[in-house]
Order: structure tokens, then sequence, then C-alpha cells
């Protein structure tokens, strides 16, 4: 079964790679079974702010199933607002008897029975990868609105009250975590859950 949908960004524009899957849950006996079915990485370029994505998935249970889309299901964007997930419930029928046209094929129905599934999905990815430009014009910003009327004579004294603000070389790790090099030649990782950059403690 081919399962169809797209992605689009409302967010910065970014061309960064990123993966989307595809999952099944299913209640077997008071246990919800979770797999991971499909997936398969791709990224927005030349400005595009959506993309369509077609998976296939082969059931091999009857029954009820909950399937899930997830988009960054890696975590490799720094994003603002996650929705990334959206959660349709399917059933799947018995395959139909020998000599059908779909006889080797299990029914995929939606309540009254649709045999072929079409998502049209739009999860909704807000961003939070900022270009280099960008930055800087946010750090500049507010030095203005700082110091706007008063005279400033001596930046250093400036540039030492926002060593926060200002826009270090960063990287990203192989497991997925942002990293950042201050002038004293230290480490910090960013906690996305925190929100917050830490010192790395070696």
């Amino acid at each position: 079964t081919m399962v169809n949908f797209t992605v689009i960004n409302i967010g910065n524009q970014t061309e960064e790679l990123f993966w989307v899957s595809l999952s099944t849950v299913v209640d077997h006996e008071g246990e919800f079974l979770y797999e991971e079915v499909a997936n398969t990485s791709t990224r927005l370029v030349n400005g595009e702010t959506s993309t369509t994505i077609s998976l296939t998935w082969n059931p091999d249970w009857e029954g009820d199933f909950d399937l899930i889309i997830t988009v960054d299901s890696t975590g490799i964007l720094a994003e603002r607002d996650e929705n990334n997930s959206f959660i349709l419930p399917v059933s799947v029928g018995p395959p139909e008897q020998p000599g059908g046209f779909f006889s080797s094929q299990a029914g995929l129905f939606f309540g009254g029975g649709v045999v072929f599934l079409l998502i049209a999905a739009g999860i909704f990815l807000a961003l939070r990868l900022r270009e280099d430009e960008g930055e800087y014009d946010d750090w500049e910003d507010g030095k203005e609105d700082r110091f706007e009327g008063e005279e400033v004579t001596n930046f250093e004294d400036f540039n030492d009250d926002v060593v926060d603000e200002q826009d270090y070389p960063t990287w990203r790790e192989d497991d997925g975590y942002l990293w950042r090099e201050l002038p004293d030649g230290t480490n910090q990782w960013w906690d996305e859950e925190g929100q917050s950059w830490n010192d790395y403690q070696a």
C-alpha cells in the first residue's frame, strides 16, 4: 500500500536534510505494539516550502491500527512549536480469496472500507534554524536598541556585556547535538529541552 502525504514548512527556510518515518501502533491484548515500517530522507531546496513524500507499507496484521507519520523523526532539526506527527486510525481486513484482483494484498479500510490509502497531511515545521546573516542582524538591532540616545565610547565594555548574544562557530555532531566554541577555546552543547547552552564537562 502506497502512503502519500505532503510536508509543509511555515518557518525559516532551510535546506538541511531530515528524516520522515511511517510507523504503526496496534493494541494487542492490552499491550500497545509500536513498529516503524518505512522511512526516507528529504530536504526543502531552492526556496521550496513543501514536499510530497510516498512510503510503501505492506500490512502483516489484520485489525485496527494507528498509522503515525513523523517528520524529523531523528531530531536533526532545531524547531519551535513542533507539530511533527500525524495519527490516522485505519483498519486492515483479510486478503481477498484466491483469484480476486487483489488476492495478494490485504484490504485497507477507512471505516466504510477504502482499499487504497491516500493521506494529504500538512505537517507544519516551525523551524528555528537561524542563518548566520539573520543572527548578525538581530545582534546589531539589539545593540542599537540598547544604546539608543546614548554615546558609546568603549565598545569593549559593550561586547563584554553582550557576550551571550554573539555568534560563535557552531556545528552538529553525528549524535545530533549542536555544539559551539567560545573565544577561550571551551565548548558548549545546546540543550534542546531546556533551551540553553551548557558547558562541556570532559
